[in-house]
């Protein structure tokens, strides 16, 4: 005799499978799965504060947060949710939140070149940090290695 019970978490267990290929189908058609991190920087370029970053947006997709702080304090948030293109700004200042997208065509046209430029900076002051590390002198490790446990080589 096959329990009620059995039963039912057969079909629970069969219900979250399907759930979760959906998911993945669904992000895949929607290019969720898109990756950016080429893009993704933490620092300075010029005298401004810059970090874009990506955050999980639902259940599907993520969003492409690029924070830039001024010198004055200002911060201007550029927000996308895929592929690179923006969807809204958010300026603060002096605490006061002001949200721009495609209704306010001339603020939201000016933002996107700026976007657009950031992402240039951004691939530009990744890659010349890349190439200062890469001729950074790094220690011989089997050096460090003889060392620490009193080997001659």
């Amino acid at each position: 005799m096959v329990k009620l019970e059995n039963i039912l978490n057969k079909t629970k267990r069969r219900t979250l499978g399907i759930l979760a290929g959906l998911t993945l189908g669904i992000s895949s058609i929607m290019g969720c799965d898109n990756n950016y991190s080429e893009y993704y920087f933490e620092g300075k370029v010029g005298n401004e504060k810059i970090k874009m970053y990506s955050t999980l947006h639902g259940a599907v997709c993520g969003r492409n947060i690029l924070k830039v702080t001024k010198p004055d304090g200002k911060v201007v948030i550029y927000v996308d949710c895929g592929y690179l293109r923006l969807d809204y700004i958010e300026i603060i200042n002096n605490s006061i939140i002001n949200r721009y997208d495609d209704k306010s065509p001339d603020v939201f046209n000016e933002g996107k070149k700026q976007f657009k430029e950031y992402l240039k900076s951004i691939k530009l002051e990744k890659q010349k940090l890349g190439l200062e590390d890469l001729k950074k002198e790094t220690p011989n490790i089997s050096q460090i290695l003889a060392e620490k446990i009193d080997v001659k080589i």
